[in-house]
């Protein structure tokens, strides 16, 4: 699954109230271990680029992963706490 598509996964999650909380917990949950892996393969290829445009676009990549796994762990606790 590519980055803008677990992104646009991850808003449409935050941004309903449809669906079971259980569900929204465990699909939020699976995509921040996508951007995760993600995150991982863009600082593997932080480390392998060579051209200053190839740089600066896995940069980008890398910041928009650590925002977004942010949030999603910000949801999840929201979430994890509004069950008790």
């Amino acid at each position: 699954m590519g980055l803008n598509k677990i992104v646009d996964r991850l808003q449409d999650l935050l941004g309903t109230d449809k669906g079971l909380k259980a569900k929204q917990i465990e699909a939020v949950e699976k995509l921040v271990e996508k951007l995760e892996k993600k995150k991982g393969k863009f600082r593997s290829k932080l480390e392998a680029a060579s051209g200053e445009k190839e740089i600066a676009k896995t940069k980008r990549h890398l910041k928009v992963c650590k925002a977004q796994i942010k949030k999603g762990q910000a949801a999840l606790e929201a979430l994890k706490s509004s069950d008790d």
